[in-house]
């Protein structure tokens, strides 16, 4: 007598209950060769027909266990594949910008058959055709060469709230705002920020060279 435990393997994830699933398909087998029940008898009990019954017991009776699993539907010999020397000379239609519908007239199959291949080549969107553009980044070679100087504004509140409360009219009406400069060497990606409450052409100008001085000192220090 074989044995009737199945291994565990790559399994889809079907109903645990199901009549008709590896572990039912064994115990319907099981009934069968053990001679409990009648292939009819089994594929009553299975809400099945007798041939499918006998299917599955020729199958263990050829196979053993690995009978018992579900095959993949996917024929082993299809006749009309697309033949390789066409869906190259798709693929090189397409990278020379032909449309769908060109190419399907130039090559002389169905605008089904080219987009099918299109997308198992990944080209059937026109940004697929474009070569990735390079990172580009913002740098210099020797620090204090180049600073990045951005500023941003921040409201001014005069007493702290939770984020969800909703504040009265008035509450911190006329607090203002306050502004953070930042400065970040593009070398060596040393930032300095600051917080100021003026912003202003004379104060930004004045403020301008206190703020990006130790950005400057600090990174060519570093070099």
């Amino acid at each position: 007598m074989r044995s009737f435990s199945v291994p565990r393997r790559n399994q889809i994830n079907i109903q645990k209950s199901a009549p008709l699933t590896p572990k039912g398909r064994k115990t319907m087998v099981r009934s069968v060769v053990e001679g409990r029940l009648s292939k009819a008898d089994a594929a009553y009990q299975g809400n099945t027909t007798p041939k499918t019954v006998a299917k599955w017991v020729e199958r263990f009776r050829g196979e053993g266990v690995d009978g018992l699993r579900d095959r993949s539907s996917r024929p082993h010999l299809s006749l009309s594949r697309t033949p390789p020397a066409t869906c190259a000379t798709i693929e090189t239609l397409r990278r020379q910008r032909y449309t769908g519908k060109q190419i399907a007239a130039e090559v002389e199959v169905s605008l089904a058959t080219v987009s099918l291949i299109l997308r198992r080549l990944r080209l059937s969107r026109i940004h697929d055709l474009e070569l990735a553009a390079p990172v580009r980044r913002y740098e210099r070679e020797h620090p204090g060469k180049l600073i990045y100087i951005g500023i941003k504004t921040l409201g001014r509140f005069v007493q702290a709230r939770p984020p969800h409360h909703r504040r009265s009219k008035g509450e911190s009406g006329g607090a203002g705002d306050e502004f953070v400069h930042v400065a970040i060497d593009y070398a060596s990606r040393l930032a300095f920020a600051q917080i100021r409450s003026r912003l202003r052409r004379s104060a930004y100008r004045s403020d301008c060279r206190p703020r990006t001085d130790p950005v400057r000192s600090r990174a060519t220090s570093n070099r």
